[in-house]
């Protein structure tokens, strides 16, 4: 696990620095990300979490990630003492968009989707994956769907725009969100998670798990 304390000292955020040229500075605990617009937005790292009257409740800190120039987004991680978030900022207005864990785009950049598992910080809901699209500077939730917290699934790829195929693996006993046990549909399944309308899951492909 990566401290919030130590979030700025590492050798990603080194790369990811100087491969944004500039466009984002560390200085010690201040992460200061330069807009399109001309303004600055700056993230300040919290109380340190080697200290230990703070680290438990309130200790975090940010980690820049990436510049995506193409799409208009700096993504900056923020950890806790437990756990963290992915933040998608505007790289133009500044505004911010938190998911619980790191984004796949569509390769028009206007779509995202995270599986997100129950042990996510601060994370309230059953585990899900979530679809957000872009709308101005901000990502909004345009649907989700359960998945199982025991469950293995891994993003595989973009078919089209509004079009993600998703591996799950499933098991027999494991428990879907609404308590229902899995029996005879447990194995492995590629799904493709589309919109013609409105967003579905449908079956490509299912190996069903050996007796």
């Amino acid at each position: 696990m990566l401290l919030a304390a130590q979030a700025h000292a590492s050798e990603g955020e080194a790369r990811a620095l100087k491969a944004a040229a500039g466009t984002v500075e560390r200085d010690g605990t201040r992460l200061m990300i330069h807009l399109t617009s001309g303004k600055a937005k700056v993230l300040n790292d919290g109380p340190s979490c080697n200290d230990e009257a703070t680290k438990a409740n309130s200790c975090y800190g940010y980690e820049f990630d990436r510049y995506d120039q193409a799409r208009g987004l700096f993504v900056v991680r923020q950890y806790y003492y437990e756990g963290g978030d992915h933040i998608l900022v505007d790289d133009r207005t500044g505004e911010e968009t938190r998911l619980q864990s790191a984004p796949s785009f569509s390769p028009h950049g206007d779509i995202a989707v995270e599986l997100v598992y129950g042990e996510s910080h601060y994370y309230t809901g059953n585990p899900a994956l979530n679809v957000w699209r872009r709308v101005g500077g901000k990502f909004v939730r345009e649907w989700s769907m359960p998945i199982v917290d025991d469950g293995q699934y891994e993003i595989l790829g973009w078919a089209s725009n509004e079009s993600v195929d998703i591996r799950e693996v499933t098991r027999l006993g494991s428990v879907w969100p609404n308590g229902e046990t899995i029996l005879d549909d447990a194995g492995v399944r590629v799904l493709s998670i589309a919109k013609n309308g409105t967003w579905r899951a449908s079956t490509k492909k299912f190996v069903p798990e050996p007796e």
